[in-house]
Order: C-alpha cells, then structure tokens, then sequence
C-alpha cells in the first residue's frame, strides 16, 4: 500500500490510470491518519476526539462527492459516486504533511504558510485530476464540475445582495 501512495503523490495520472479505484483499505488509512493529523494540530487528542473528527471528514467528504457526481451528471456524465469518493478520499495524503508543516510555521511563518498554500493545491489538483480521469473531460470541465456548486452559492450570494441594495436605495428615495 505505501508503494500505492508513492506513486499515486508522484505520478498521480498514471495511477489513476491504473487502478480504477484504489487499493481495498487505502482510503480507510487515508481517512484515519488524516483523522489523526487534524485532530494533532488542536491538541492532544482523545479517542472520542478522533473517532468524530474522522466521522465529520468522512461526512464532509460524502456530500462533496454527491454534490460534484451530480453536478457531473448534470453535464451528462455517467455517475460514479463511489469511485469519485474513494479517489477524494486518496487525494488528502498531502493532507498528512499537515503535522510537519505546523512545526515550520513556528519557527518560520512565511515558509510555514507557503508550505501549507502548496499542500492545499496539491489537494485540488489530485481532486481535479482525478475528476478529469474519472468522467473523461478536460482538467478545466473538471474544475468547473468542481466550482460549480461554490459559484453558484456566490452568485446566487450577489443576486440577494444586490437586490437588498436595490431595495434600499429605492426606500431611500422615496422617503
């Protein structure tokens, strides 16, 4: 399994080439250490705390895959929850350099925060290419499968903003 996840963070289209979804019980490492990784940077952590952090990741990341797979499906692509999930689920292992990455911050801010910029597009893009590999479409229909939830949350955002601005400059002018 560690050789799976060498080669998935060093040559992640290949793997994704490869396997067609990941090996049995990676994602359930993936999703503990990740687990165990958040909870570590709060505190020292307790059993319960870790059991629910990994439940809330595991949460979080079913409903991030069942908004993008229908998302997806709306551009009419074939669904594929699953896989989508169990390649979401992989695409956290830069997620695990969190730990390290904490210890930098300290002594370095700038490096620190640099280190931690790169690990979350690191992240993207595993997600992103994973998207593309799996509904067969260009990495940017891929990102927009992606965004397209988070957009239209901002400009149906807007739209409300807007039109209370609206609203108050006209109640402005009449009164």
């Amino acid at each position: 399994m560690i050789d799976f996840f060498y080669r998935y963070l060093t040559d992640p289209r290949a793997t994704l080439t490869e396997f067609k979804t990941p090996p049995r019980y990676a994602v359930l490492v993936v999703l503990i250490l990740s687990s165990i990784s958040m909870v570590s940077l709060l505190t020292p952590f307790l059993v319960l705390e870790l059991f629910l952090q990994g439940v809330f990741l595991a949460v979080v990341l079913m409903v991030e895959t069942i908004v993008v797979d229908f998302i997806a499906q709306l551009f009419g692509k074939k669904a594929q929850s699953l896989r989508t999930f169990k390649w979401f689920c992989v695409a956290l292992i830069p997620t695990l350099m969190s730990v390290p990455i904490s210890v930098i911050v300290l002594s370095s801010p700038f490096l620190g925060g640099t280190l931690t910029l790169v690990m979350v597009l690191w992240v993207f893009y595993l997600k992103f290419l994973s998207l593309r590999l799996l509904y067969e479409v260009s990495l940017g229909r891929a990102i927009l499968i992606y965004l397209f939830p988070f957009l239209s949350l901002m400009g149906f955002i807007a739209v409300v903003l807007l039109s209370m601005l609206g609203v108050t400059l006209a109640s402005l002018s009449l009164g």
